[in-house]
């Protein structure tokens, strides 16, 4: 499935660049204070679930 919207995105992207913008730097930092003490093992497995 990941492999499907990376494609789709690829295709997108390459057929409208004039839609791409860079990201802002509000939106940055409203995506920073959602993740703030947020802690994650990147070690760690995935439950059956998650995967």
């Amino acid at each position: 499935m990941i492999e499907e919207f990376l494609s789709f995105l690829v295709r997108d992207m390459s057929e409208n660049p004039q839609r791409i913008q860079p990201i802002s730097a509000g939106l940055v930092e409203r995506i920073q204070s959602l993740v703030t003490n947020v802690e994650i093992d990147l070690d760690s497995r995935l439950s059956e679930e998650d995967e």
